[in-house]
C-alpha cells in the first residue's frame, strides 16, 4: 500500500505522518513534488517516495537525486530525466501515467507502448509502473463511469504486454476507490484522505457506513486571549460585520489564528469554536493572524480552543467547518498553515 503524503500530509504534518505511515507498514510514501520528496530525504527518511505530480524538465536533476520514483508522461520529460539520472550516474523508476477520462495528466491509451518503448532504450531510467486516477468515485452513487475507465486502463496494459512490458506496477485506486470498488486495488492503493481518519464525501460517508468506522487522527487547538469589553450596539472587527444585541456589556476574547493560519475568513460570523467544553461563537470578521469569539463569562485567559476536535461532550469536524465554509473536508485540513506546531500523541 501507497500512503499519500502530499500538501504536508493534508495538512496533518508530513515527517510525522510518513514516519507514522512506515511504522505501520505503509511499502511507499506519495509526495505532489520535488520539494515535499526533498523534505523527506533530509528529514532522514529512506523509504520508497513516488512523486505523483507533474514534473518540469528542468526539475528532473532535483528530483533524480531524492531517488524517487516519478509519473511520466511525455517526451520532454523523459529525455530529461534520463539525463539527469546518467550525470548521477543513478537508475530512477518511472510510472506511466495513462488518461482514461479524468483529463489532468496522462498518455492515451493507445500512445503507452509507444512511450514506453521511448523509456526503454533510454539509459538512467526504467519502467516500473502503470498508474491512472479515477474521476468520480467520491460523489457518484455508481461505478460505471469508473468501470469504463479501468476498461482503458486494461486496454493500455494490454498493449504494454504485448509490447513487452510484462513485470509492472498498476495502480489506479484512491481512496474511495479503494473502499466502493474492490477491482481498482490493483496491485497498488494509494491511500490518501481515508488514512487520516476523514472520508473523501458525504455520498461516499453515507455509503461505507456500516462496513468501516473512520476516526479523525487531527484535532486543531489555538489560546484564547483576552479581547475588549464591547457593549449593547457596539460592533466587533473589521466591517463592523457585528454588533453586539441587548444585555450586559460583556468580554469577547480573541484567538490567535486567522486565515493566514487557515482559520477561514469565509468563518466571519459563522459557527463556533469550543473552549472549555462549551460553544464560543465566531463574532465578526477573521482577521489574517486574529479571530474574535465570544466564549462563556467565565473563561481563563489562557484557555485552549478547540477548532477541529473534541472538547467535552461536544466535537467540530472538519466536515462541519466545511459546510459552514460551502467548501470540503479536504481544504479544511490541508490548508492548516504549516507552521503551526503539530504535536503526535
Amino acid at each position: 500500500m501507497g500512503v499519500v503524503v502530499k500538501a504536508d500530509a493534508y495538512g496533518h504534518g508530513i515527517v510525522a505522518c510518513s514516519r507514522a505511515a512506515v511504522a505501520a507498514g505503509a511499502q511507499m510514501l506519495i509526495v505532489n513534488d520535488v520539494d515535499e520528496a526533498t523534505l523527506l530525504r533530509s528529514a532522514g527518511i529512506t523509504d520508497d517516495i513516488y512523486i505523483c505530480g507533474p514534473l518540469a524538465p528542468q526539475q528532473a536533476r532535483a528530483a533524480v537525486d531524492t531517488g524517487a520514483a516519478l509519473v511520466v508522461s511525455e517526451q520532454k520529460s523523459v529525455d530529461a530525466l534520463s539525463q539527469a539520472a546518467v550525470a548521477a550516474q543513478r537508475t530512477i523508476q518511472l510510472h506511466l501515467k495513462i488518461e482514461t477520462g479524468t483529463h489532468r495528466q496522462g498518455v492515451l491509451p493507445e500512445a503507452a507502448a509507444d512511450l514506453a518503448r521511448m523509456i526503454q532504450v533510454r539509459p538512467g531510467i526504467q519502467l516500473a509502473g502503470i498508474t491512472t486516477h479515477l474521476a468520480d468515485l467520491e460523489d457518484g452513487m455508481d461505478d460505471l463511469f469508473a468501470r469504463q475507465q479501468l476498461e482503458r486502463f486494461e486496454v493500455a496494459h494490454c498493449s504494454l504486454k504485448s509490447a513487452g512490458f510484462n513485470q509492472l506496477l498498476r495502480h489506479a485506486a484512491s481512496s474511495a476507490a479503494a473502499l466502493m470498488m474492490p477491482a481498482s486495488q490493483l496491485d497498488m492503493v494509494r491511500a490518501g484522505l481515508i488514512t487520516y481518519g476523514l472520508c473523501p464525501s458525504d455520498t461516499l460517508a453515507r455509503r461505507i457506513n456500516a462496513q468501516i468506522e473512520l476516526r479523525p487522527v487531527l484535532s486543531w487547538r489555538a489560546r484564547v486571549f483576552p479581547g475588549a469589553e464591547v457593549g449593547v450596539g457596539e460592533s466587533i472587527g473589521y466591517g463592523r460585520t457585528y454588533r453586539v444585541g441587548a444585555g450586559e456589556p460583556r468580554r469577547h476574547a480573541v484567538l490567535n489564528v486567522g486565515y493566514h493560519e487557515g482559520f477561514d475568513r469565509r468563518r466571519s460570523n459563522r459557527g463556533y469554536v469550543l473552549v472549555g467544553g462549551l460553544r464560543a461563537p465566531v463574532r465578526g470578521r477573521v482577521c489574517m493572524n486574529m479571530s474574535m469569539v465570544e466564549p462563556a463569562a467565565n473563561t481563563t485567559i489562557g484557555a485552549v480552543a478547540t477548532i477541529i476536535g473534541r472538547d467535552g461532550t461536544d466535537s467540530i469536524s472538519a466536515d462541519l467547518v466545511a459546510a459552514w465554509t460551502s467548501t470540503i473536508n479536504y481544504e479544511v485540513v490541508s490548508r492548516i498553515h504549516p507552521r503551526i506546531p503539530r504535536i503526535m500523541r
